[in-house]
């Protein structure tokens, strides 16, 4: 079970191989899209209450800012891992649903037949080579993939993603859609229908984080996703987003981005 987990910067946009069977001794979080491509061999994660154990040439797409960690693998585990940053995706209105999907903290786990599966190995090879026109068809393709996906991802995850703990998962699940809410334990509690300490210390164990930090790293990520997609006023996104002052937002913001929202929305459209 998780019981701690680590926050590390964000990785940017990087393209690697995995061929390790190391795991992962704590959950960890980063503010990226994380891809993972599982070309041959075994390993399983946890996610936000989920257990996932994604099949060989099956493709693995997860928001990474929720708690996640590989907890078994195979030691002929071979595959090919992408980062990218959430902007990138954000700053993008066409893919809302594949935001929304993402952002709620559940997966999404893809056939050997995606268009990432046929992909990836060949975006491996152009990844080192900035500048030159393979580098920047590859880019082209990253960008068609998810639209594509955007466009026509599943309504339903091929055999993979199991229940894990049924009690964190509708957890996540609520938050997902109601985190604009003044949201408490106890209102969460009765909705599930278990008693608030039970929850609160339940989900810290199994999530790896607290109920409330969770709650915050999903209302800053749907608050990055406003201050990129529309003009609305700062306090607007705030209050749109479950915060209850424009202090508590902004103290919020800025620890998890390294930015105030001003600054955030400056440089990422400038960007």
């Amino acid at each position: 079970m998780l019981d701690a987990y680590v926050t590390i910067p964000s990785l940017n946009f990087r393209i690697w191989r995995r061929e390790e069977s190391s795991t992962m001794p704590y959950a960890h979080v980063h503010a990226d899209i994380e891809v993972n491509y599982f070309q041959a061999g075994h390993l399983s994660y946890m996610l936000s209450g989920r257990k996932v154990v994604p099949v060989p040439g099956s493709t693995l797409i997860f928001w990474a800012g929720v708690p996640h960690q590989s907890i078994e693998a195979s030691r002929d585990l071979r595959g090919i891992w992408m980062t990218l940053p959430l902007p990138w995706l954000l700053r993008r209105q066409s893919l809302s649903r594949l935001q929304a999907r993402l952002l709620s903290g559940a997966p999404i786990l893809l056939s050997p037949q995606s268009d990432f599966a046929r992909l990836m190995p060949r975006w491996a090879l152009d990844y080192p080579h900035t500048g030159s026109a393979d580098f920047e068809a590859m880019c082209l393709e990253i960008e068609s993939a998810f639209l594509r996906l955007g466009a026509h991802f599943p309504q339903s995850d091929p055999a993979g993603i199991t229940t894990g703990d049924a009690l964190i998962h509708r957890t996540c699940d609520l938050m997902a859609t109601r985190y604009h809410e003044d949201l408490s334990a106890e209102s969460i509690a009765a909705t599930l229908g278990v008693h608030p300490k039970y929850l609160l210390s339940r989900f810290r164990k199994v999530a790896g984080v607290s109920l409330w930090t969770y709650l915050t790293q999903l209302r800053v990520a749907h608050a990055q996703r406003l201050l990129l997609q529309s003009d609305a006023k700062v306090l607007d996104v705030a209050f749109g987003c479950g915060f209850q002052s424009n202090s508590a937002f902004y103290a919020a913001f800025k620890k998890l981005t390294g930015q105030t929202p001003v600054e955030y929305r400056k440089a990422r459209k400038a960007g």
